[in-house]
Order: C-alpha cells, then structure tokens, then sequence
C-alpha cells in the first residue's frame, strides 16, 4: 500500500479573512483553499505546519487520514460553548481527546488500523462533510458520537474490564445518518453498541413542544440577550438553547452503569 495523507479543515463560524487565505496559501500553494475550507493530500512529504495548530488559529473543524495507520475528526469550540469537564468523562482511553487550550475546547476522536480497517480505495475526502454536524449534536448536549468514541477503546482493550462505563446517552437505539457514517468509517462494532444502547431512551433530544416551553419559560431580558446574540450573526444560540433545554426535559431514570467487561 503506498503512503497516502489527506488533511481538511473547514470552517462553521465564520469565513476566513483575506490576510488568513494569504497565511494558508505561504503554508501550502497546492492546497484547495477557500473561504472555508483547506485541504490537500500527499504521496510524498507531509503538511508544512502542525494542523492542531492550524485548527486553533482558523478552523472549527479538522480531519486527517493516514491510509496505513491513523484518522482523526477533531472540533474546537470556544469555551462556555461546551462542558469540557462532562465531556471528559468519556476519555478514558485513546480514542476521545478533551484539551482546553486558551480561550477554546478541542474535541478529537481517533482511530489506529491494525492495517485492515482501511480500505485501499478510501482517501478521506467527502468524511468531514458527512460529519461536520456532529460539532453541533456536542455543543447541543448530544454526546452520542463520544459515547461511541468510549465503545471504540472498549472495542480495542483500551478500556479496563472493571471500568464503570460513562454516562449512557439517550437515542443510541436509533443513529442518524451522520453517526451510521461515523461507526461505518470508525469500524465500531454493531453488535458492541446494541449492547451499549440497551436500557437508554430510543429519543435523542427533547421534542419540540418541550424546547418551546423551556423559551417560554425563560425571562424577558434572556430573550432579548439570545435574540441580540442571533441579529449579531452568533450561530452557537441554537445548540445552547437545545443543551439547556436538554437538561431541564424530563427523562426516564437511567439503568445501572455497567463495567466494560460488562
């Protein structure tokens, strides 16, 4: 198998500036460069820069792939825009990243093929686009892709036997098409989330009637705050508003956490 790179970075927040498309453009001429995007792949040498890096100065999204070894989906997010603490109960492993770093939040989740994982025909190109909507299920409160994460280092013996699993999110019983993609390209076990979903809520977010008593609810001046904030071109409010709500919906008393060996 030759040796193959493929790196993506996209943007959701906002778009990139001229004077950051002229920095992108001296790291790499060859680049596919927009004004949300980066990508670029290589048979011979490797990006002249490191990409966390390059995720953290400008990006809110990141993808690499090693056709003989290694894929990576990482998300950064400003801080307050998710709960790193909560977040960090499911990177017991290798496999899910939690990193403050500065004024911002890494989210990354790995794999390493034991060489069969990949097909040689894979390239990475199109896996970011078909992912990039799970930036938002974490910062709406949504942790079933890190839940996932957790079940890949179960899957890899990275996880003791007698660890207490983290905290069981609802609607594992039913993925949307985004995370069906993500265990497909990650290679997770289908049989391993069956088990992993058993005694959770098949529902995955609150319903739209509860979100809209949650807004009722809320003071005048919060309205005002999240409307100002939505006129002001802020497109966290939405995620917020589904986290909040998320967490004052009523939900059905969870089973018992089991070990991994479970």
């Amino acid at each position: 198998m030759s040796e193959y790179q493929y790196y993506e970075f996209r943007t959701i927040d906002r778009p990139l500036t001229d004077r950051q498309i002229r920095e992108l453009r001296a790291i790499s001429t060859r680049a596919a460069t927009s004004r949300t995007s980066f990508s670029n792949h290589y048979e011979y040498g490797d990006l002249k820069a490191n990409p966390r890096d390059l995720l953290l100065k400008y990006f809110d999204a990141s993808l690499y792939f090693a056709n003989w070894l290694f894929l990576e989906v990482a998300f950064r997010y400003p801080k307050g825009a998710v709960d790193a603490r909560a977040l960090r109960r499911y990177a017991a492993g290798h496999a899910v990243e939690i990193r403050s770093t500065g004024s911002n939040v890494i989210v990354a989740i790995s794999v390493e093929s034991d060489g069969e994982s990949f097909d040689s025909a894979d390239d990475g190109t199109g896996w970011l686009s078909s992912w990039i909507a799970l930036r938002a299920d974490i910062a709406s409160g949504d942790d079933r892709v890190l839940y996932l994460g957790w079940l890949l280092d179960v899957q890899c013996r990275e996880i003791d036997d007698d660890a207490v699993e983290p905290g069981r999110p609802d609607g594992l019983g039913r993925l949307s098409p985004t995370l069906d993609s993500f265990v497909d390209i990650m290679d997770i076990d289908r049989d391993l989330i069956a088990a992993g979903a058993e005694g959770a809520s098949r529902v995955a977010a609150p319903s739209v009637r509860q979100v809209e008593r949650w807004i009722a609810a809320l003071g005048a001046d919060e309205h005002v705050a999240l409307l100002s904030r939505v006129a002001r071109g802020d497109g966290s409010v939405g995620a917020e508003i589904m986290r909040r709500s998320r967490r004052q919906a009523p939900r059905q008393l969870p089973g018992p956490m089991r070990t991994a060996g479970a």
